[in-house]
């Protein structure tokens, strides 16, 4: 995990090599973008560093071909091959640094509007959304911690997430209890009005009396609304319901 700008091989010592035994500077440039190949702002660097160094080569040699005594067609010649072995090389770098640059910036907004605006933690989750892999992702987020671009946030390694450390919203807790306090008005209003409905309903009289005709001894008896008697003489029950 790399948080600062420091590259994993000092280019002080691909310079060295390179004057001494240039075979190892190649190696050691190898392996030290091999190490960076997660680290999207020390690429950038990689980059930088070899089109500098390819740029700084071209010149070189550049100036070795006025300074020996060779026919015009044959620095032509020259400059036509050093060019294609260090001038494009050179140029094909601080272009690729240029758009690894860009793209990085383009990603650390899109990671600073899914934290703070998308409330957005889980990094796997904004690995899918960039199209990086998570490890990249990490090492982006790291690196934007440490240039202060996520305030009141950092990156918890062991869960894989972005903490934010300070988020109040006291704004938002306000609004809603005053939410809350206007429902639970609108609910008892809404009760009171259904009581006082109610108890503004008429009470609708009962039913008048009624003779009911026994089933049994075909004897008539006069009911109230939901009375119940036995007949007086066959012993039928009678109900008025």
């Amino acid at each position: 995990m790399a948080t600062d700008n420091k590259p994993s091989i000092h280019g002080g010592i691909i310079i060295a090599t390179l004057i001494i035994f240039f075979p190892i500077s190649i190696i050691l440039m190898i392996i030290r973008s091999a190490k960076h190949r997660n680290i999207t702002h020390l690429r950038i660097m990689d980059k930088q560093f070899y089109g500098g160094l390819l740029l700084s080569l071209f010149l070189f040699m550049f100036l070795m071909m006025f300074v020996q005594s060779t026919t015009n067609y044959d620095r032509f010649i020259s400059i036509i091959g050093t060019g294609l072995i260090f001038l494009l090389p050179s140029l094909l770098n601080f272009r690729r640094a240029s758009i690894l640059k860009k793209d990085l910036e383009n990603r650390m907004e899109q990671y600073h509007f899914m934290i703070y605006e998308q409330e957005v933690s889980l990094i796997a989750h904004m690995a899918q959304v960039v199209n990086q892999n998570v490890e990249t992702v990490t090492n982006e987020l790291t690196h934007m911690a440490a240039l202060g671009r996520l305030p009141d946030a950092y990156v918890h390694l062991p869960t894989g997430q972005v903490i934010l450390t300070n988020r109040q919203k006291p704004a938002a807790s306000f609004s809603a209890t005053n939410n809350l306090t206007v429902n639970l008005a609108a609910d008892l209003l809404g009760l009171a009005a259904t009581l006082e409905s109610t108890q503004e309903q008429p009470k609708e009289p009962p039913p008048p009396p009624k003779t009911i005709e026994c089933f049994g001894c075909g004897s008539k008896t006069q009911l109230q609304y939901g009375e119940q008697k036995t007949c007086e003489y066959c012993g039928s029950v009678l109900h008025y319901t």
